[in-house]
């Protein structure tokens, strides 16, 4: 009888165990260093990486502080602050060019500051004061995303961000606050938060309309996550109402919940890919200052000769 590599050309490749359904399926969390300053409600960059991070204001339990921390894989570093403390504050980009904006102080912000890795400048300040901003994108091309006013509580207001001003673009379809956000300005993705109840949905944006995409297996609101690209989003801890660990990878397409955090929290930092992900502060009961590293396997099928 005629054997399956004669007929095919190659061998039927076997494996030990069962192989990952995905990429994010095969990650798990590990403990990184501690923030310097205990904190929640700051703010990431999403388009950052695991390795290089930063955690920029927030709030202590007791006050808003304007701290700024950079974190290099092992460590974070206390950098120069941002000029107005605040919280539930939006931010986007890198490392080295972030973007923060909006959130609260005495009353909703309207402040917006742009990072060059070594201070923060004033720049043009948003249309409308809000906190419990989303936003996605870089430094010089930024979406801000719903939020609140005040009245109304759940803001569908989105601006964008071309490096100097700040424009009015296409609202959401419905209100929506603490939206989370992964992707560029013209390749976007919303996902979680209130609108106005906690949410599981998701939002695709192609830089002028948005759609709806698959939704998280787990509504929550005060969530956490981050994406470099709109196909490859993390979404972790949050509020449930109860205080969550669970974790879900995003492919583009739907979502997956993957490994749990360590420690279940809601308002923390996010920077990083579903691959290679940081997770920040937060708040469980108190603040904390612990940071998790989420980290999951590439793999290919090679074809055995």
């Amino acid at each position: 009888m005629a054997e399956y590599k004669d007929i095919k050309g190659f061998k039927v490749q076997t494996v030990s165990t069962d192989p990952a359904a995905s990429i994010g399926a095969t990650g798990t969390w590990a403990s990184g260093g501690d923030l310097n300053t205990a904190r929640s409600s700051g703010g990431g960059t999403p388009q950052g990486t695991q390795n290089a991070a930063l955690f920029f204001a927030g709030n202590t339990g007791t006050a808003n502080v304007a701290n700024n921390e950079s974190y290099n894989g092992t460590a974070w570093t206390e950098l120069g602050a941002v000029n107005t403390a605040r919280y539930i504050i939006g931010g986007v980009g890198t490392q080295t060019s972030a973007l923060a904006f909006g959130g609260f102080s005495t009353t909703n912000s309207t402040a917006s500051e742009e990072w060059n890795g070594t201070s923060w400048a004033e720049g043009n300040d948003l249309a409308n004061g809000r906190y419990a901003v989303g936003g996605f994108g870089i430094q010089t091309a930024a979406v801000a995303v719903g939020g609140s006013v005040g009245t109304p509580a759940y803001s569908d207001s989105v601006e964008y961000y071309d490096g100097t001003s700040w424009t009015a673009g296409t609202a959401t379809p419905a209100g929506w606050r603490n939206a989370v956000g992964a992707g560029i300005q013209t390749a976007g993705l919303i996902f979680s938060g209130q609108n106005p109840s906690l949410t599981s949905d998701a939002l695709k944006f192609d830089g002028s309309t948005w759609t709806a995409t698959g939704s998280l297996n787990t509504a929550r609101s005060n969530g956490t996550g981050t994406g470099s690209t709109q196909a490859s989003a993390l979404a972790f801890g949050g509020e449930t109402p109860s205080v969550t660990a669970i974790t879900e990878s995003f492919d583009g397409t739907s979502w997956t919940e993957v490994a749990d955090l360590s420690t279940g929290r809601y308002l923390s930092g996010g920077s990083g890919s579903n691959t290679s992900g940081l997770c920040s502060g937060g708040q469980t009961t108190t603040v904390v200052a612990n940071t998790e590293e989420w980290t999951a396997a590439d793999f290919t099928i090679n074809t055995l000769t």
